[in-house]
């Protein structure tokens, strides 16, 4: 069973009853871990594990697999794995880095361009520049953000986390909603852990 279906699986008995959930999409508050997620030094889907139980879940993904630059973003069902999954399957071109802000160091380590595996192209703001409350589009590489990982767990061993543009550590990577809807959009939005679910990724 793939990494995807196990956290699927959580998700449900989270939503069942061991985690609450508010209307939001909220999770309960969480610390977080000190641990980096190391992604695959191949392709990962990149899949949102709470949908509040619609059964279906979502992963970043390129419209009709388009090489088309400037195309948004959506999430749709996960099939990164079928023959036809090259849309859903996203490279994490790691950099090494430190961020440094008013004179201090405040992170150093990895941060990664997500390259599409089908097209080439990574994942940007239009303009270049990170907002909020946004579409997130394709764009190439050159051009493409570097985004940082940040753990969104309890103890380093559940396998949460969001996605952060380096110079603009306030915004994450979400879900536009928490439904099972193809075609959601994916957005960016002020960075509110586990107060808003659509921002809990996972990779697959």
């Amino acid at each position: 069973m793939s990494k995807r279906r196990m956290a699927g699986l959580l998700g449900a008995l989270l939503l069942g009853g061991a985690l609450a959930i508010g209307v939001s999409g909220g999770l309960a508050a969480t610390a977080h871990a000190a641990d980096p997620v190391v992604p695959s030094d191949t392709w990962n889907e990149i899949f949102v594990p709470f949908d509040n139980g619609q059964g279906n879940t979502m992963c970043v993904d390129v419209p009709g697999g388009t090489s088309t630059q400037g195309a948004q973003l959506q999430f749709f069902h996960c099939h990164g794995y079928a023959s036809n999954g090259a849309p859903q399957r996203w490279h994490f071109l790691a950099f090494n880095t430190s961020i440094i802000q008013n004179g201090v160091v405040v992170y150093t380590g990895p941060v990664y361009k997500l390259q599409n595996v089908g097209n080439g192209l990574c994942i940007g703001f239009t303009g270049f520049f990170a907002a909020a409350d946004v579409r997130l589009i394709q764009t190439t590489c050159s051009e493409g953000i570097e985004w940082r990982i940040k753990p969104e767990n309890d103890n380093g061993t559940n396998p949460l986390l969001a996605l952060s543009p380096i110079l603009s550590d306030s915004i994450c990577m979400a879900a536009g909603d928490l439904t099972d809807r193809n075609s959601t959009p994916l957005m960016s939005r002020f960075c509110d852990g586990f107060q808003d679910a659509a921002q809990i990724l996972e990779l697959g």
